[in-house]
């Protein structure tokens, strides 16, 4: 039969006993094993590896080291976009936080679509931002803006010139009203002279 069985007790570094057992190993039959034929404790990683010479008789005691193992510590990334008048530094108004969880230390990338606040437009004509932060950090993001020209304000100063038009034009009807009555009243006060200078001068003839 070709191999040989050993047996091997597995110890941690303090000599602790981490299990072990009868093992199958040299399958060529030359007299040495390799310790990676063996099968480990799991979490565990053998110090000394290589070959070794295989004896029956000879009880294996194999000194192993507990695997370093990384904690994976989840953190959330968040971006605040805010959106700035353009030529100062008036925030008008800003979008919710967008956040994304992973693992502390690696980069989430952002792609936010904007939103101009209402009455104002965007001023760099992108419509769109991209921004990579950190899982565990926060980031802000300054967008600028302009206020919107309102079209409709032009039409209504015509209607107010209009209105005011209107208004001269309904005054001098008003005028006309009143002086046509007086020029009556003129007229009547005219007649009633001439009949008074007649009469004087029916006295003075007498």
């Amino acid at each position: 039969m070709e191999g040989t069985i050993i047996h091997v007790v597995y110890v941690d570094e303090e000599g602790n006993n981490l299990g072990g057992g009868d093992y199958f190993v040299d399958l060529d039959d030359d007299g040495i094993a390799n310790y990676s034929e063996l099968a480990l404790p799991e979490g565990y990683e053998l110090i000394q590896t290589g070959d070794f010479f295989v004896d029956a008789n000879n009880p294996y005691t194999i000194t192993l080291h507990k695997v370093q193992t990384h904690e994976v510590e989840q953190d959330t990334a968040s971006l605040v976009v805010k959106y700035v008048k353009e030529g100062t530094n008036e925030v008008v108004g800003e979008d919710e936080a967008y956040t994304a969880d992973g693992v502390k230390g690696e980069v989430h990338t952002f792609t936010v679509d904007l939103k101009a606040p209402k009455g104002y437009e965007l001023v760099d004509g992108e419509d769109s931002l991209t921004l990579d932060v950190e899982y565990g950090q926060s980031a802000e993001a300054f967008v600028k803006v302009k206020a919107v020209e309102d079209k409709n304000e032009g039409k209504k100063d015509e209607e107010k010139t209009d209105e005011k038009k209107g208004s001269k034009k309904e005054d001098k009807g008003v005028d006309t009203g009143v002086a046509t009555p007086l020029s009556e009243i003129f007229g009547t006060m005219s007649v009633a002279l001439g009949g008074m200078i007649a009469l004087l001068r029916r006295k003075n003839r007498k």
